[in-house]
């Protein structure tokens, strides 16, 4: 999930978005690991699930608590955009010519 702030330095995008949204989200059940990173203007929010937890549901469950931190955030903040991966869509092994 990405989330910008133009013009905010990474303690404000650290303190006002990544860590609200990151209390938001923690309580969700199947979460294996939550890692961040705030940087000018943009927060980076990771979530890696458990291998039996359905990735639809728990982006689901992602999206809902984020619509409710939303209220927590500064009114000027980008929407934060979440994205969900499956691993089993990428390649184990990159071949090149």
């Amino acid at each position: 999930m990405t989330t910008s702030y133009p013009g905010a330095n990474p303690e404000i995008v650290e303190s006002q978005i990544t860590e609200p949204l990151e209390e938001s989200i923690s309580g969700i059940a199947g979460i294996r690991t939550l890692t961040s990173v705030s940087s000018y203007g943009r927060s980076t929010i990771r979530v890696e699930f458990t291998v039996d937890q359905d990735l639809e549901s728990a982006a689901n469950d992602v999206r809902d608590r984020v619509s409710r931190a939303m209220r927590l955030l500064p009114p000027d903040v980008d929407p934060p955009v979440v994205q969900k991966a499956d691993a089993d869509a990428f390649p184990i092994i990159v071949l090149k010519p």
